[in-house]
């Protein structure tokens, strides 16, 4: 029962962490498309959500962009964090840059250090400190200051690097101009490939690792796992039900009334917190946060299911039982049951697993916002 309760006030930490990193921006812009015109400036830090947001303007201060799409082609005079779909960063950052999403382009210079992540990054512009990078096909033509770290499955390093360079990949080139100051340590199941011209100043200190055999599963096991794991999701989901009946009724009308922009929502939370996570793990001052919020986030994914089950059950129920109100418990215990049998579907089973967590985590991060701002708006009156 204490781990319950634990979990239920990390999840409360974790929506609380959100919300309040949200009010404390000094300008705050939310629409489908957001625009920094070039004749415009703003005075102060700010925070840009929407589906599309261009900066071609000024900031005198830092910019926090949340969006499927991001283009900054404008002059920021502090720090760049861009978390998106798309991440295209055109002009030089004053400070640090720390961006993420599924494609990541930068064409231009960044005067501090650099973090990066991401399904596709392509780095062209110079790093004048250290370059810390994560993610699928990485190439950096540009140069780096001091040292290069990162992981990834695919490396291809074009530019100079000042110092060290320390890499844990599934493969790594070097091709005719790079240059690494320093020493070259990786670790990746092939060893480097380098090319004619490339250049290593220090020691190549290489750790090749065999690639582990998948232990094979019983479907006996399977079942058991299955079945454990529904049982656990109807124990928590029915006390969630019973301790805070409105907030589940919130969640589950959030995900009817407004489908697009709940999904719009988890898909961007589901990989940017994460992320998020991971950048702050590099910095180490960050590493206690970034922990919390890994945590707060697994547990909020777990609950997430909880939801999109109920939903599920409650109209299943509704629609065969006309005139009653039907209990949450009973369309909880059917919307699981539904849940995990749709989830056993060769293929489309974890279409609908994905699908059924990015509704249930962005309804959850959306009510919660909502529950906070009334809060703040009767606190404040």
């Amino acid at each position: 029962m204490m781990r319950l309760k634990n979990k239920l006030l990390l999840f409360s930490i974790f929506s609380i962490f959100i919300l309040i990193s949200l009010s404390t921006a000094a300008e705050f812009i939310s629409e489908e498309t957001v625009t920094i015109a070039k004749d415009q400036t703003i005075e102060d830090d700010v925070y840009l959500f929407g589906g599309y947001v261009t900066i071609e303007g000024t900031v005198d201060g830092d910019v926090y962009a949340f969006a499927g799409t991001i283009i900054q082609n404008g002059n920021v005079s502090g720090s760049l964090f861009a978390f998106g779909g798309t991440v295209i960063v055109e002009s030089p950052v004053k400070d640090n840059l720390k961006a993420a999403g599924g494609n990541v382009r930068i064409g231009s210079d960044v005067i501090g250090d650099s973090f990066l992540a991401g399904g596709t990054l392509e780095i062209n512009g110079k790093t004048g400190r250290d370059l810390i990078v994560g993610g699928g096909k990485i190439v950096i033509n540009g140069d780096v200051g001091r040292d290069l770290r990162g992981g990834g499955e695919e490396f291809r390093l074009n530019g100079k690097v000042g110092r060290d360079v320390s890499l844990e990949c599934d493969s790594l080139t070097l091709s005719s101009s790079a240059d690494i100051g320093g020493n070259l340590k990786y670790k990746s199941q092939k060893e480097v490939v380098i090319q004619e011209g490339a250049v290593v100043h220090g020691k190549i200190i290489p750790t090749i690792v065999e690639k582990p055999a998948k232990p094979k599963k019983g479907i006996g096991g399977t079942i058991l796992g299955k079945l454990l794991g529904l049982t656990w999701l109807l124990i928590l989901g029915a006390l969630l039900i019973y301790f805070v009946p409105d907030v589940s009724s919130n969640i589950t009308n959030t995900i009817l009334t407004s489908p697009l922009k709940t999904g719009v929502v988890g898909f961007i939370a589901l990989f940017i917190i994460p992320i998020t996570s991971f950048i702050l793990m590099i910095t180490i001052v960050g590493i206690p946060v970034a922990l919390i919020v890994l945590a707060l986030y697994i547990i909020t994914l777990y609950i997430s299911k909880i939801y999109v089950g109920l939903l599920i059950g409650n109209e299943t129920l509704k629609r065969l039982y006309k005139e009653k109100t039907p209990s949450q418990y009973w369309g909880l215990l059917l919307g699981l049951f539904i849940l995990l049998f749709v989830t056993w579907i060769p293929y489309l089973g974890g279409i609908i697993s994905f699908f059924a967590i990015i509704f249930g985590l962005g309804a959850i991060l959306i009510t919660n916002y909502s529950l906070y701002m009334e809060f703040r708006g009767r606190k404040s009156s």
